[in-house]
């Protein structure tokens, strides 16, 4: 299966977790501006944070995940995931996670998936139903071939045996919502 329930074990799916505009040079794209709170906190440092932070957990739980490596552009990334999932056994779906944050004020945490993926949607299922209690409530979006955040994911599309998901945990400029990256200390 494709999704955070999947087996971390050897030979099995592989999570690969893309810090979205934390990929690039924050003097470049630093994505979200910062929050009242947390005002040298951009989108790029926080994703860094959260991928790391994430990284931590699926290595505490066995489960198998690499981070995405800061290759510039998405069709780079893509392509770099595409080539190490060529490399596993065909036997397994893997999962690709970009995270992001967002931002014009809300209450919902966000995933997306490309709208010709079935298993996206599920994986984005399963990913918002486990963030809506941090964020007040969980939403899923498909993103359709002219969506703005498609380019996100576009080359995901084409790598087999991998579905996508954008991850949004929640909004920068929701005062609530600063527990999700600022955390204990």
């Amino acid at each position: 299966g494709c999704g955070p329930g999947s087996s971390g074990r050897s030979g099995g799916p592989v999570i690969f977790i893309d810090t979205g505009h934390g990929g690039k040079s924050d003097r470049y794209d630093p994505g979200a501006p910062p929050s009242a709170t947390a005002p040298h906190q951009t989108e790029a440092v926080i994703v860094r944070h959260l991928a790391a932070a994430i990284s931590a957990v699926l290595h505490r739980r066995g489960v198998a995940h690499e981070l995405v490596p800061d290759l510039g552009d998405y069709s780079a990334r893509h392509r770099w995931v595409g080539e190490r999932v060529a490399a596993l056994p065909a036997a397994e779906m893997h999962l690709y996670v970009q995270l992001h944050c967002n931002a014009g004020g809300g209450s919902y945490a966000l995933a997306e998936h490309d709208v010709r993926s079935h298993r996206g949607a599920a994986a984005s299922a399963v990913i918002a139903s486990h963030l809506a209690p941090l964020a007040g409530r969980g939403a899923v979006r498909a993103l359709g071939p002219d969506s703005r955040g498609i380019t996100c994911l576009r080359g995901i599309w084409d790598v087999p045996r991998c579905c996508g998901v954008i991850i949004e945990p929640g909004f920068l400029d929701t005062p609530d919502h600063d527990r999700l990256w600022l955390g204990p200390g």
